[in-house]
């Protein structure tokens, strides 16, 4: 039977670990744990290198970025629809920032993603995607048949810690992620 963990996490973490390594220690005691794992899938275009893809050197595993690249948006007519994705503030004055998910966009990337991972013929997979991801992309997977495993990294203290939350929010059948960064340790990137 074929077996996927999902990684649903802030993409920040796929490039740099910052805050002490949690991510490589995560992935590093999957791997070590589970030697079955022939690939490690990824959401990470644009990203020069990532910390799977560093490991799975490590650990001799194959690893694909499964998103679509450029030019694959461009023909699927998604180039447009994505940079234009909705988000913003946060509505309760608080430091942070919303990121809407698009169905037919995000839904089509995703099914490239079960796409690509499908043709491989593989039988145990770990992904990581954004959070905004996790759920919908987890069912994808499980409509074709595969044991699911989900881990949401932004639940993990260390994170939390680290970043402040990360969550998924639905309601009136739309479904954003809310960032409200940890004030002691707010990232730069974020601004004043």
């Amino acid at each position: 039977m074929r077996q996927i963990t999902i990684l649903g996490l802030d993409h920040r973490l796929q490039w740099k670990d910052t805050g002490g390594g949690h991510l490589d220690s995560l992935l590093r005691s999957m791997l070590e744990s589970d030697p079955s794992v022939e690939l490690m899938a990824e959401e990470a275009n644009g990203l020069p290198t990532t910390v799977a893809q560093r490991l799975a050197f490590t650990f001799h595993k194959p690893w694909k970025n499964v998103d679509m690249n450029a030019i694959e948006q461009h023909q699927a007519r998604i180039t447009d629809e994505r940079l234009e994705r909705g988000g913003g503030p946060l509505m309760d004055d608080e430091d942070g920032y919303t990121q809407c998910y698009l169905p037919d966009v995000d839904g089509r990337r995703e099914q490239h993603w079960l796409s690509v991972i499908n043709g491989y013929r593989l039988v145990r997979v770990v992904l990581l995607c954004g959070l905004l991801h996790l759920d919908t992309v987890a069912e994808k997977f499980q409509a074709g048949h595969w044991v699911t495993h989900k881990i949401n990294v932004c639940e993990l203290q260390w994170y939390i810690e680290r970043f402040g939350t990360l969550t998924v929010v639905e309601s009136n059948g739309q479904r954003w992620c809310e960032c409200r960064p940890n004030r002691k340790t707010k990232p730069k990137s974020w601004g004043a």
